[in-house]
Formats: C-alpha cells, sequence, structure tokens
C-alpha cells in the first residue's frame, strides 16, 4: 500500500486516505488500472450517483467477465500459462497441481457442459461442494457463461441448503457423493438429494464421484461431473456489464433468514485483488491460502483475489 501510495505521489498517509475519501472515484479508477483489470470495453464513467449514494453505478458502461481477469488472461501469457494456477491437497495426502492454461480449458469444457444442461445467462447454479478443485472450476464456468454461482457450505445439512437454493431460484446443485472430514466420510450426496427434493427451482443436480459411494442414483435429475466434462471447450466467454451479478453469497443466517448479498463482475473481484494484492501483498508466484470453506466469502475471495 506504501508503494502504490508513493506511486500516486503521496508521502504521508493521512493525505492519502484523505483523498481516497475526498473522491472515492478517483481512488477506485487509480486502483483499477494498478490491478490490470482487463475489460472488453472500458467504462465511460467510475461512479455514476445519479439516484443517490444508496445506489452506486460502479465503471458505468464498461463490459468484461470476471473469468478473463482471473484466468483467462494468464492462460495466454507464455510466461504464465504453464505456471501453477490451483494446489490441491487432501485429507489423505493426495495432491494435484493445475496450471493456467489447464484450469482455462477445464473451466471452458465446464461452460460448455452447462451451457447443454440449458443454464443460460441470469440462470443460478448452486454449489454444494467440499474444497476441491472442481469447486472452484464449477465457479469459474458458470461466470464464463454469464451465469450466477451461489456458493453453500458444505457443513450445511439439507434444510439450511435448501433454504439457500429455493431464495437463489437455484436451476443446477453441483455437489460430490462424499468426501472426508477428520477421517470420516461423509455421504454429501444424501444431503444434496433432500435439499434438491425441498426446493422447487432446481431440474438438475451435477455430481461429481469421490469415493465409489454407494449412493442413490437419480436417473431423471443426475448428471456425472465427467459427462459434463466431456464437451468441447467453450471458447467463448460472454460479455457482462459492470454491474451483472456474478455471485450470490448467503449469510450464516445466525440472527434470521439467510440474506443474500449480490456481487458483481465488477465489484468482487476488483475488491478481493485489491486487498490481496495491497492490503496483504500478495504477489504473482507467491502461494495464497486460507483455511476457509467457499460458502464463506473468504473463499471466493481466495480464487479472485489470488
Amino acid at each position: 500500500m506504501f508503494q502504490w501510495m508513493t506511486a500516486l505521489g503521496f508521502s504521508d498517509y493521512d493525505d492519502f486516505l484523505k483523498a481516497s475519501t475526498d473522491d472515492i472515484a478517483w481512488f477506485w479508477e487509480e486502483a483499477e488500472k494498478a490491478l490490470g483489470i482487463s475489460w472488453y470495453k472500458r467504462y465511460s464513467q467510475t461512479l455514476n450517483l445519479d439516484k443517490g449514494i444508496k445506489w452506486p453505478k460502479w465503471f458505468s458502461g464498461g463490459r468484461l467477465n470476471a473469468v478473463c481477469s482471473a484466468v483467462e488472461k494468464w492462460s495466454r501469457q507464455p510466461d504464465t500459462a504453464g505456471r501453477t494456477a490451483l494446489i490441491w491437497e487432501s485429507e489423505d495426502g493426495k495432491t494435484e497441481r493445475i496450471t493456467y492454461s489447464s484450469l482455462h480449458q477445464k473451466v471452458a469444457r465446464a461452460a460448455a457442459g452447462f451451457k447443454k444442461q440449458g443454464i443460460s445467462k441470469g440462470d443460478v447454479i448452486a454449489i454444494y461442494m467440499p474444497m476441491i478443485p472442481q469447486t472452484v472450476i464449477a465457479m469459474l464456468a458458470a461466470a464464463k457463461i454469464g451465469a450466477v454461482f451461489s456458493p453453500v457450505f458444505s457443513g450445511y445439512g439439507a434444510h439450511a441448503a435448501a433454504a439457500r437454493l429455493s431464495a437463489a431460484g437455484a436451476k443446477i446443485l453441483v455437489t460430490a457423493d462424499a468426501f472426508l472430514r477428520r477421517g470420516k466420510k461423509v455421504c454429501m450426496k444424501k444431503e444434496a438429494d433432500k435439499a434438491a427434493d425441498l426446493a422447487p427451482t432446481v431440474q438438475k443436480v451435477v455430481v461429481c464421484r469421490l469415493h465409489d459411494g454407494e449412493q442413490d442414483w437419480n436417473h431423471k435429475r443426475d448428471i456425472d461431473w465427467n459427462e459434463l466434462m466431456k464437451s468441447d471447450p467453450l471458447q467463448m466467454t460472454e460479455e457482462m456489464d459492470s454491474s451483472d451479478p456474478l455471485m450470490l453469497l448467503y449469510t450464516s443466517g445466525t440472527t434470521g433468514q439467510p440474506k443474500g448479498a449480490v456481487h458483481t463482475h465488477a465489484g468482487f473481484p476488483l475488491k478481493a485483488a485489491f486487498d490481496a494484492g495491497f492490503g496483504m501483498d500478495v504477489k504473482q508466484g507467491d502461494t495464497f491460502f486460507w483455511f476457509t470453506d467457499m460458502g464463506w466469502m473468504m473463499g471466493p475471495f481466495l480464487i479472485f483475489g489470488g
């Protein structure tokens, strides 16, 4: 933060802080430029407050997709395409490393698979998954086609998950047959099936088979993740407006009904990258780890900030 502050011509932090609050449009335009956000069409106005401060419109006229800045631009550059984008380690010691180039291809295949299942721009895909590479791929694939992903905490039971699926109007639920937690196998699909039964908008359930468990299979509703991934990679990435929704993230519901916060293609990734890059000094080549679940804010923050 200090290095960026001095690059902008400030030597005193209090002066910099005052400038950032006196002209928030200037501050976030400088932040966006410093972060190297990729635009299909650059915005015409950083901040529009015509409807009042309660209804700000950020980066008006801009066209982008969060996946382009998070994965695609790195996969196209020769010096970063082969770098590790994702490291996964299972509880029983298995490790997998995925490069930016490989992640891009996997996301493109999953995106094509979702489109084959009738998912289009604006539809909601619920992600009720353990912490596995497919979780990240599903999130990014949803964003690539302009769908909205809604991550659900993997530790929730059926009723808590169903409340979020119903509120979001989720069309597809992505889950796993089972996963390991503290040495024990958790049969996730049983809870996912109950949740899908309670959520009338859910049409399909995509299942990652991780442990070859003897899970009930609904042949009318269930789709094997591996079948979804057999699609040819989708080359086109949907151009989104700055204010188009990227993610619908629900609160814990501790103090009442869960409340869904809408995060946009410009807002969430930019703020996540800003906090990681300037607040935490995460640099290219660093390994960024956060002990969390994708159902909580810091999971998506890890992906888009990193």
